[in-house]
Parts: C-alpha cells; structure tokens; sequence
C-alpha cells in the first residue's frame, strides 16, 4: 500500500495530500499527481481559492521542464485555471463549504524532468472559518523524483490476521544501490513505536507478538541517497495486520423458559479465548456445549478470557415456569 505525501507544515485550515501515479515518480517518464484535500477539523472551512506552484526546470530540485500538456481534472462545482506552472482551484458557490466530505484534483501527463531530487510543491489557500479569518495561509508538498534503477514492491505481511500475541514476517522486494529499509509500527495499545533499522532493499523482518485491540500498521521507509545531495529521497509502503480480539462468536442458552428441573443446553464458541467461565465459577473450554438442570430462573454470565487478561462476556436469562409440565 503506497502511502501518500502529507503537507509540510499545518499552518493551513485545510489538510493536503499528493497521491502518485508511479509511485514513487521515476525520472523521464509520464506521471499523474492527485492533490486530495480534506477538512480534519469540526468546523466547516470556507475556501475561496487553491493555488498550486509545480516547480518547472530541468534541476533535480525542480519537478519538469515545461507545463505545455498537463491535463487537469476537477470535482463538481470547482474550476482550474492554469498559468504555465501555477493552477488555481476557485469554486462555485457552496462548492467551497468543505467538511467532512473531501475533494481530489487530478493532474495528468506530467512529464518528470530528468534529474533525480526532491522537487517542492507550493499550496497557498484562501479561506476562513467561523474562529478564524479569511487570509493567505501556505504550505509545501516536497515530492521526490527516483532514478530509473530504483524500485520498491509491495510491503508484504506472511499473515493479514493474527491473534492476541502472535508476530508477523514482513517481506518486499527492490532494486537499488545505497538503498536503505526502516520499518516503523505500534505493536502494542499505549506502547512505544518499535523502529527496526538498516534493512535491505530485498529483505524480511519478523515483528513483535502483536497485541493491539486495533489494527497494526507497519510503515516501510525506503530511503536512497543521491551522490551530491544533501537530502535522500523516501518512498514509502504499508501494511496492515489485524488483530483478532478475545470475542464470543456464539452463545446460546435453549430453550428460554422450562419447568422446575427442566433441562437446558448451554453452546458457545469464542475461537481466539484460552478458556471461559460462567458466573459461579464453572471453568468452560474455549467451545463446547453443556447440559444443565434448573430448579429456579437463572441469569447465565460467559465470559471469554483471553491469554493477557483480555475478555468478552455474554448474558442469557431463562426462566424456570412451574406452570410448564
């Protein structure tokens, strides 16, 4: 999963983001630049225009040599203008109330200009808020531009599900010299970011056991240094691993209601528990079925207990009737 580029900075009401088409962009050839633009925050913004500044020349600091040919593509109620490099997004009327709801604008058959390096977007935007005043706010989307010998496959998980505990190998594939790999993920709720370092541009990583109530994100940096640059140039990859939590799937308690000394059935099943329980302490497997006589009305409690504490828990009630024969 390619993960795309995030603004530099947040000094602007609205948030952007630059999805690629190669991604990473390789120099010399064609490319599509999708600038998705979103409100993250609980007020609506109110823009008035976007103005966008692809770097032209033929350095490695600048994106391409010439803006002749860029085709541009827009939302509903939104215009592009363009003026050589710069593009300004204006909206019609309510168009440009943004909420939660976001928007894209697409830019193809950019040609990549022939020099690798980090080229840098310049987004100036106009809006306001109802706390804060219509005004000129910028920021900067620094794009990098890799070489022909470079490649970066897919980050690839050996499991995309796990349970409570267990660890994952991760794998890639790519091409490359000076190429080095990090790999950065949450493996537990509140736990610090594990980092593991200097691996290969064709290599594996075996994760800690995993034990997050949510999924797993593990983000891979490619980083390449350019001979004569003093930034490198990063590419990056995603994949994500779910967790399965302690959870009852199926508990059962038939029939509802039975005669004094009536016989129920008790079945459940919680696949990813070590064991369970019922409320007076009975020790249950994990699944099973069970068969009980009652003398009076009783509030059946399962609760799944996992192997670090976690647990689950159920209610059935059935009702003893001396009315039933």
């Amino acid at each position: 999963m390619p993960v795309p580029i995030d603004a530099a900075t947040d000094a602007t009401l609205l948030t952007y983001r630059l999805g690629q088409d190669p991604d990473p962009l390789t120099v010399g050839q064609e490319a599509t630049l999708t600038l998705l633009v979103s409100n993250s925050g609980r007020q609506t913004v109110s823009c008035e225009s976007i103005v966008i500044d692809f770097p032209p020349g033929a350095a490695a600091k600048d994106l391409f040599a010439s803006a002749e040919g860029i085709d541009a593509s827009k939302p509903a109620g939104w215009n592009v203008s363009q003026d050589g490099a710069s593009s300004t997004l204006t909206p019609e009327g309510d168009a440009g109330r943004i909420g939660a709801t976001g928007l894209a604008f697409k830019f193809a058959k950019i040609l990549v200009n022939d020099q690798p390096g980090t080229a840098t977007l310049s987004i100036e935007e106009t809006a306001s808020t109802a706390d804060q005043p219509s005004q000129l706010r910028e920021t900067r989307l620094e794009v990098p531009k890799f070489p022909v010998s470079f490649s970066l496959g897919e980050l690839k998980s050996s499991r995309d599900h796990v349970k409570h505990g267990e660890t994952v190998t991760l794998s890639w594939t790519g091409t490359g010299d000076k190429v080095t790999c990090t790999i950065d993920y949450q493996p537990a709720d509140g736990g610090d970011t594990v980092t593991v370092p200097d691996l290969g541009i064709n290599d594996t990583c075996n994760s800690k056991p995993l034990t997050r109530s949510t999924d797993v994100v593990f983000t891979q940096s490619a980083q390449l240094v350019i001979p004569g640059q003093d930034t490198a140039l990063l590419a990056k990859r995603q994949a994500v691993v779910t967790v399965e939590s302690v959870k009852l799937k199926t508990f059962e308690v038939q029939p509802p209601a039975v005669g004094v000394n009536g016989l129920v059935r008790l079945l459940w099943d919680a696949p990813n528990a070590d064991r369970c329980e019922l409320e007076d302490g009975t020790p249950l497997a994990a699944s099973g079925t069970a068969y009980l006589l009652l003398t009076a009305t009783r509030i059946f409690t399962l609760t799944a207990y996992g192997p670090k504490g976690q647990s689950d828990q159920q209610q059935k009630t059935v009702t003893v009737d001396p009315a039933i024969q």
